[in-house]
């Protein structure tokens, strides 16, 4: 049996993954220490399709390591398809041989009930299993259930217990909830200092909850020394990673003058961030008789906010006319936000020369306000090349997308979730212009940095994972999107609920796959269940619905079941021309498929209306173009 000598070979082994058993018995004395268990478990990463059956091999003969990568393999999706029992067995096998990571794993399959039944109190054993091996999201997963009681004995001594080993090794939630337990006194004798200390290393981790529960202690001054100046510096670095309790504090801050200069533009400008990301105390603030007078008086804040308003139904019924009467009221007064609200509207109404216009407007004065290299630019250049990209014009887009993403590095690091979006973006534009080579490797960035980030079962890592399955998908490459749109959907269902509108796209997606791989009974099935979602989901006069009507009608029409296909494209056309105007550019993919019916069903009287349509339309949006 061949030996592996150093490190660097086991690794190398382990990426290519060709023979990821380290033997123990035979080779023990010619290793040096060889790769954890998590970059085992990382490497899984790498797998392909062919690399299963050689890994099975050496899982079947016990061989643990070998196990553990297979049951990521299969619980990821990675060079297979995502099975949550295969992945559990797996699991289980390396827990038996004693690997902690593994029954820390099997423990979380427990408690969540992926790959077997629901079972808290198998949790809470194995969780122990991997707790006493040092594994400190065991630990902390162990200390929670002791926290919530579930599968033990509500105890929170013992929940603070673990959650201090944990806590111990720099797991930042640990951290966070140890303090929590601290402060209130719950499970041990109650320390606002030590509660202090625990939030302030988990907030020098990152975590946007202890950073805002540190602000909350300063302002309140509860034992000790009141310090507003304190409690804003925390409550900004809270607010910078999109936690609505730090700019709500912001608002506040901004408002009252306390600890923070006296601004009520700057005020309102928190309160609108943490409202739009679902605040519903800022929201309430919002609605505030104060705000309406400014508004009245004049103050292109205020207007903006009342357009906000009126725009989402905030305390007033919902009008889209007064929304952009108060919207321009501020955009006259030169207010970017305005100005850029505005473009969204008139682009979502196919308004796209006059949405160009105003978004080069407020990019401009926020150029000069901000500077060229402030944060708040690539929203603005995002939303300016989306327009571009509606006008048929990816050329112009491209570089508005690539300064946007250089901003963002800049200012937060080539690595930060912030930028994530940005990279997909440019990716899905590459993608559009049959830049498949460019696209790849920015859609694999945006999915590693969503993983690092956010965790592997994060809704936006389910998104990132469709956005490179559709890139294999265009390029034909079946085997590695499956595995992808599979594990997309997984996570999806898990995290969103299985009747959530996401889970409906991915659904789609998946069908489409299918669709191009010939399975056309899958397909049916995948966009009939997407449509059963999303309807109910979203109202059957939602665009996203028309989009799987139309879906559904192209397989029915491949198929030449013409009879069932034309009544979707009829209803999926009626549906976008009352949501984008008839003359909407979106309108003619709709129009060319239903044209396509109408010739291959030989009513060509029919069709040729619609082609003068198709053409009309067509021949509108180059007039926009030319005009820019």
């Amino acid at each position: 049996m061949r030996c592996y000598t150093s490190y660097e070979d086991a690794l190398r082994i382990a990426a290519a993954i060709l023979l990821l058993s380290l033997v123990a018995t035979t080779c023990a004395a010619q290793l040096e220490p060889g790769p954890s268990e998590q970059e085992l478990l990382d490497s899984a990463k790498k797998l392909r399709a062919d690399d299963i059956a050689f890994l099975l091999e050496w899982a079947r003969a016990g061989d643990r390591n070998s196990q553990l990568i297979l049951a990521r393999a299969y619980d990821r999706g990675y060079g297979v398809k995502a099975d949550p029992a295969e992945a559990f067995a797996w699991f289980d096998r390396a827990a038996q041989q004693g690997s902690a990571l593994a029954q820390s794993n099997l423990g979380w399959l427990y408690e969540h009930g992926r790959g077997v039944a629901l079972d808290s109190e198998q949790a809470a054993a194995w969780y122990r299993k991997a707790a006493e091996q040092g594994d400190a999201f065991a630990q902390f997963a162990l200390g929670f259930l002791y926290h919530t009681g579930s599968g033990v004995a509500r105890d929170l001594s013992l929940a603070a217990s673990w959650y201090e080993k944990a806590a111990q090794q720099n797991h930042a939630e640990a951290q966070y909830r140890l303090a929590s337990l601290l402060e209130m006194g719950l499970g041990v004798e109650k320390n606002t200092a030590d509660a202090l200390a625990w939030y302030r290393r988990a907030g020098e981790a990152g975590h946007a909850e202890a950073q805002a529960s540190i602000a909350r202690i300063y302002s309140e001054g509860r034992e000790v020394t009141r310090d507003y100046a304190e409690s804003v510096r925390w409550c900004r670095r809270a607010a910078e990673l999109q936690h609505t309790g730090g700019m709500r504090c912001l608002g506040h801050a901004h408002h009252f003058g306390r600890g923070a200069k006296q601004d009520d533009r700057e005020a309102l400008r928190w309160y609108v961030k943490a409202a739009a990301a679902g605040d519903a105390e800022s929201r309430e603030a919002l609605q505030s008789e104060w705000v309406a007078q400014a508004a009245h008086d004049g103050n292109p804040e205020a207007q903006f906010v009342m357009g906000l308003r009126y725009e989402r139904g905030f305390g007033v019924e919902r009008s889209l006319g007064d929304a952009i009467g108060w919207y321009r009221l501020a955009a006259d007064q030169d207010h970017p936000p305005s100005l850029s609200r505005l473009g969204k509207i008139f682009g979502e109404q196919g308004q796209l020369t006059e949405a160009e216009n105003l978004q080069r407007r407020a990019l401009l004065l926020t150029e000069r306000r901000l500077g060229p290299q402030h944060a708040d630019l690539p929203a603005l250049l995002n939303d300016l090349a989306d327009t571009c990209r509606a006008l048929g014009r990816n050329a112009d887009a491209e570089p508005l997308l690539l300064r946007s993403l250089k901003i963002l590095e800049a200012v937060y690091g080539p690595d930060d979730i912030r930028i994530a979006t940005t990279v997909n973006i440019l990716a899905a534009l590459h993608l559009n212009q049959a830049k498949y080579a460019a696209a790849e490797p920015l859609f694999r960035r945006a999915l590693a940095i969503q993983e690092q980030a956010l965790g592997p079962d994060h809704p936006d890592v389910a998104m990132s994972l469709n956005n490179l399955a559709e890139l294999y998908r265009v390029l034909g490459r079946h085997a590695e999107a499956e595995p992808l749109y599979d594990w997309a959907l997984v996570i999806a269902e898990r995290a969103l609920g299985p009747e959530h509108p996401y889970v409906a796209l991915s659904l789609s997606n998946l069908a489409e796959l299918y669709r191009d791989m010939g399975r056309l009974d899958d397909a049916e099935q995948g966009y009939r269940r997407a449509l059963g979602i999303a309807e109910p989901a979203l109202g059957p006069e939602h665009p996203d619905v028309a989009m799987i009507l139309g879906k559904l009608a192209a397989l029915y029409s491949s198929e030449s079941r013409y009879a069932e296909a034309e009544p979707l494209y009829k209803r999926a056309l009626a549906i976008l021309e009352k949501a984008l105007g008839a003359e909407h550019p979106g309108l003619v993919a709709a129009l060319e498929n239903y044209t396509r019916l109408l010739k291959e069903t030989n009513r060509p009287a029919e069709a040729a209306t619609l082609e003068a349509r198709i053409k009309s339309i067509r021949s509108r949006a180059a007039t926009q173009i030319s005009r820019n």
